[in-house]
């Protein structure tokens, strides 16, 4: 595996050094990104300002740039500088063009802002809600395209942060330098410092019943006065006659 200067976090961090030199830049392995899916934060889409005040506090103030090796052309990032204000980019590489669209989430009002190229083509659009089709199994069309990335960030980017953020030692970062080679079957050729994330979560279970529901992630809270939240894998289970084991918890005060 190699992460080269052809990369599109190459290229945002070169062009904007300044402004991308606080955050941390996060390689998301398979398993990582499995494991952050599983992360449900309850989001039902009725009453979004609502719902997002609600997991918001929990968010610890961060600034990264999430990507992985492939594909290169995509990179997630996500700031919080205080409690009432959460920024969300999604990047886009397409035909040497760059683009993005911009979720904010501010003083308990949610908006968002695509930064599309003017002279857009009919192609990329076509290419974009082919993925997004895939992504939700249902067709999307280019005036829904903002409704289904405010879903990909309640419902995929909002888990990566909390699993990342509330994982502690049960994720294993490992720093990359610049110009390395080989470091786990790793080649950085750009200048920039990239930690790998994987998960050390084990999420194996056995389940018998009637009804399947596949093993997760959940936010509780905990301790005196519910002070306190812990981040919890509850198993695969079936309900009715069901096996429910929960593991691995770590708790944030």
């Amino acid at each position: 595996m190699k992460i080269k200067n052809t990369h599109l976090l190459y290229e945002l961090c070169n062009e904007y050094p300044q402004q991308y030199s606080q955050f941390k830049k996060l390689l998301l392995t398979q398993k990582a990104e499995e494991c952050s899916h599983n992360v449900h934060l309850g989001f039902e889409m009725n009453n979004l300002n609502k719902e997002i005040s609600n997991v918001a506090p929990i968010l610890k103030n961060d600034k990264l740039l999430l990507f992985s090796n492939f594909p290169e052309n995509n990179v997630i990032e996500f700031s919080k500088e205080d409690v009432d204000t959460i920024n969300v980019k999604i990047h886009y590489r397409f035909e040497d063009n760059n683009c993005y669209w911009e979720w904010e989430f501010k003083n308990g009002e949610l908006s968002f802002v695509p930064h599309w190229s003017d002279n857009i083509s009919i192609y990329f659009q076509l290419q974009f809600c082919t993925a997004l089709s895939q992504i939700y199994d249902t067709e999307v069309r280019w005036q829904d395209v903002s409704y289904f990335l405010t879903l990909m960030v309640l419902h995929k980017i909002f888990p990566i942060v909390v699993f990342l953020q509330f994982s502690n030692d049960k994720i294993k970062l490992q720093e990359i330098k610049p110009h390395s080679k080989k470091n786990y079957l790793i080649s950085n050729e750009t200048n920039l410092t990239i930690i790998r994330v994987d998960s050390l979560w084990d999420t194996k279970s056995i389940s018998v019943g009637e009804y399947k529901v596949r093993g997760h992630f959940r936010l509780q809270k905990c301790g005196k006065a519910y002070s306190e939240v812990k981040l919890i894998y509850i198993d695969e289970f079936k309900k009715k006659q069901y096996i429910r084991r929960s593991t691995r918890e770590m708790v944030y005060s």
